[in-house]
């Protein structure tokens, strides 16, 4: 396999550390969840990419798709029940989360990773009613911040205690 994952030693007593490494054209891009969840629940670091320039990566992609809102006041439940509205997210999505501002409750950040390319993301939303549930959450949002695509480069979980 062209991927290398390798065990290390933080120091002694210390807990095993897994850093996997995977570049370009590893053939992986479907396994990437598996993988990552592997090592979620060992002890993980994971590098996508193996920490080549973007624009050098052709095989390998983990998108994270976010964006920072400000609601109306009181309609956080009215959001995130338009938000959901029963349909499961569109196939792709490894992982998805809502969270909100501890200081200003009408703060919601939404963000999900998606294993695949930009276009194939693009795609899939498309066809799974993206711009639908844009338009059912629209009466809840009072402004909308970030909002984009980003290519996930590195990604690290603590071990369990």
């Amino acid at each position: 396999m062209p991927a290398l994952c390798a065990s290390q030693r933080r120091s002694a007593g210390a807990s095993r550390v897994v850093r996997c490494v995977i570049w370009p054209g590893a053939g992986v891009r479907g396994s990437l969840a598996r993988v990552a969840d592997a090592l979620v629940r060992s002890h993980q670091r994971i590098t996508v990419g193996g920490g080549a320039p973007p624009e050098s990566r052709k095989g390998i992609h983990m998108i994270c798709a976010l964006t920072v809102r400000t609601l109306r006041p009181r309609t956080f439940e009215q959001f995130k029940e338009a938000f959901f509205a029963g349909e499961a997210p569109p196939p792709g999505f490894v992982r998805f989360n809502m969270v909100r501002s501890t200081s200003n409750p009408n703060e919601v950040i939404c963000f999900g990773f998606f294993d695949g390319s930009v276009d194939e993301l693009r795609r899939a939303a498309a066809e799974y009613g993206y711009e639908q549930q844009q338009a059912r959450i629209a009466p809840f949002v009072e402004s909308v911040g970030t909002d984009g695509l980003f290519e996930i480069v590195e990604d690290w979980t603590a071990s369990p205690a």
